[in-house]
């Protein structure tokens, strides 16, 4: 009787990734994350150094969790461009509405436990498609 401002906000997006969760499996699995460190690439030399393009863009995998989803394609100093489909800005963030941006991992938080991504990573010079077959969380 005697509380106020107790309570506490629930995004809706939250919410409605934790119905569907538990819709698809069953049970909540928590959200996927990659596994991964990431260092920006804000700065012009080091993206040259890693052989980035003057218009690309992209995050420098610094470390990749041994036990995470990411490690089986990978690799520390691989740059990551996109991930499925969406281009990665050099501070790490991706469009989420006109003009706002939101960190990338915002983009993988919205998968769920055992789904594909796709990610674009610049490798030693070279752009590929890299799949992880299912995700999960850390």
């Amino acid at each position: 009787d005697e509380a106020e401002n107790i309570g506490y906000v629930i995004p809706a997006v939250v919410v409605m990734h934790f119905l569907s969760d538990l819709l698809k499996h069953g049970k909540y699995t928590g959200f996927p994350t990659l596994g991964v460190e990431v260092q920006h690439m804000e700065n012009s030399h080091l993206r040259e150094s890693f052989g980035m393009a003057p218009k690309q863009k992209g995050v420098l995998v610094s470390r990749v969790v041994p036990t995470s989803a990411a490690a089986k394609v990978l690799r520390m100093n691989d740059v990551l461009l996109a991930f499925d489909g969406e281009p990665i800005g050099n501070d790490g963030t991706v469009r989420f509405r006109r003009h706002e941006r939101l960190m990338y991992t915002w983009l993988v938080a919205q998968k769920f436990f055992g789904e594909e991504a796709t990610l674009t990573v610049l490798r030693d010079g070279e752009q590929m498609e890299l799949k992880i077959e299912s995700l999960h969380p850390e």
